[in-house]
């Protein structure tokens, strides 16, 4: 996979103190990362480079020319704008046309249930209200390379859900993700791959292990259309008279449970990918 982003060996302290030591990293087109640590542990920090928004204090940061990042902070500004100010200017400075920010806010604002608030100043908003004007702007333009920190911080288990789904549809484009969480549940339904942050620098990295389910099953174009949509679901394959799709893991309980349910015959069930530190 191409590399969009990569840290060589990176490093940054403030005034001497490490934040971030001796980090190595690639961000790949297409690929979605999760990254976990305690708190203080860097993980801010490491987006803030991996964004480009910190400078590193040693070692190299590499970037393909001509990618878009979006990035969510963990902690939104309280600003002297409405989140429909805010939200216009952000689409006029990504070339958005009017007409088209006025249908990304409409379609966005009722997603995330934020009719009432959008001509409401942001800095009076909740902490959670203020994560999803932060986390809209993220979704308005589809970039290269998304960025979370702590994007569900403050909100409400539908608005979780809701987020969850756009993303999901992103990295189902091909937009590389790179995420920051203390959930779990986010992590394992949007990443490919999770890196521990330990003592300020990548402690060790693995990929969720993938299941190949086979099986057969009687003509039904409704599981066929809406497989590759299921959650967990990476990829599916039709192979003659057998299909063969690929799910993470933690997902393939779930998946066989609906397709015996739909009166299918599971042939068999193998793991393709383990756990590497």
């Amino acid at each position: 996979m191409e590399d969009l982003i990569k840290l060589e060996n990176v490093s940054k302290d403030y005034d001497g103190n490490i934040v971030v030591k001796e980090v190595n990293l690639s961000i790949r087109k297409g690929q979605s990362i999760g990254i976990v640590g305690a708190n203080g542990s860097g993980k801010s920090t490491l987006l803030r480079v991996i964004a480009g928004l910190t400078k590193v204090s040693s070692g190299k940061r590499l970037q393909k020319d001509n990618i878009k990042i979006n990035y969510v902070p963990e902690h939104f500004p309280k600003m002297n704008f409405t989140p429909a100010e805010y939200l216009y200017h952000i689409g006029t400075f990504q070339g958005l046309s009017k007409s088209e920010i006025d249908s990304h806010v409409e379609i966005l604002f009722e997603k995330f249930n934020m009719q009432l608030m959008k001509n409401t100043m942001i800095k009076y908003l909740s902490k959670g209200s203020m994560q999803k004007v932060a986390v809209i702007q993220s979704l308005m333009t589809k970039p290269d390379v998304l960025l979370l920190d702590e994007p569900l911080s403050g909100q409400d288990l539908e608005s979780q859900e809701k987020f969850v789904e756009a993303v999901q549809e992103f990295r189902d484009q091909g937009v590389s993700i790179a995420i920051a969480c203390h959930e779990n549940h986010l992590i394992e339904k949007l990443a490919d791959r999770a890196i521990v942050i330990t003592n300020k620098t990548i402690h060790s990295s693995r990929e969720f292990t993938t299941k190949v389910i086979q099986f057969k099953c009687e003509d039904d174009p409704i599981l066929l259309n809406t497989l590759d949509r299921m959650d967990g679901v990476i990829k599916s394959d039709v192979l003659k008279d057998q299909i063969h799709v690929y799910v993470k893991a933690q997902y393939s309980n779930e998946l066989l449970k609906k397709l015996i349910d739909r009166n299918c015959y599971i042939i068999s069930v193998n793991s393709v990918m383990e756990y590497s530190d």
